[in-house]
């Protein structure tokens, strides 16, 4: 299981067009969760392993671990439904309709990009983001449509929850 999950992320990280263009060739969302699940347990064990080595009290972190090695695989499944849920929303608005099963293989598969939060500080949070592009790319190899297409159909949720939470921090700053 883990030789497969490493595989299968070094081909998203290597070559990610191609690797959508087979995991789309044959959906098996049972497979596309477990990676998913799996990605959480990895940044789980990524952030304990960098908290551990900066400062923190063994004991504590433990407790810390144990409830993010419980508690990551399901919020990112859980984060996987949501995303592809608002993502259908936001083509809705475009007059668009995206089909539900491909998007949301390829949500499950994008989340790998989280894997470099373990390394910390801010590298690691730019780095994240490489989740984005992986979902640009497995949106326009699912809709064969031009890149910038996938671009819109990716940026304009992520645009819009920007927007909240900025919104949200600046009147909690202001009031």
């Amino acid at each position: 299981m883990i030789s497969s999950y490493c595989r299968k992320t070094k081909d998203l990280f290597t070559r990610p067009s191609d690797f959508y263009g087979e995991v789309l060739r044959q959906p098996d969302f049972k497979d596309a969760a477990r990676f998913s699940a799996m990605t959480g347990v990895f940044v789980a064990l990524g952030l304990a392993l960098r908290e551990l080595l900066l400062n923190g009290s063994p004991s504590l972190v433990a407790l810390v671990t144990a409830l993010l090695l419980l508690l990551m695989p399901a919020v990112m499944l859980a984060g996987v439904y949501a995303w592809t849920g608002f993502m259908r929303l936001c083509a809705g608005l475009l007059d668009e309709s995206l089909p539900d099963l491909p998007l949301r293989l390829v949500v499950a598969y994008s989340v790998a990009g989280f894997l470099t939060l373990g390394l910390g500080f801010t590298l690691g949070k730019w780095l994240s983001l490489v989740f984005l592009i992986f979902q640009v790319l497995g949106v326009e190899r699912m809709l064969k449509c031009s890149r910038w297409t996938a671009v819109v159909f990716v940026m304009l949720p992520f645009s819009i929850v920007g927007v909240v939470i900025l919104l949200f921090t600046l009147m909690f700053k202001v009031f």
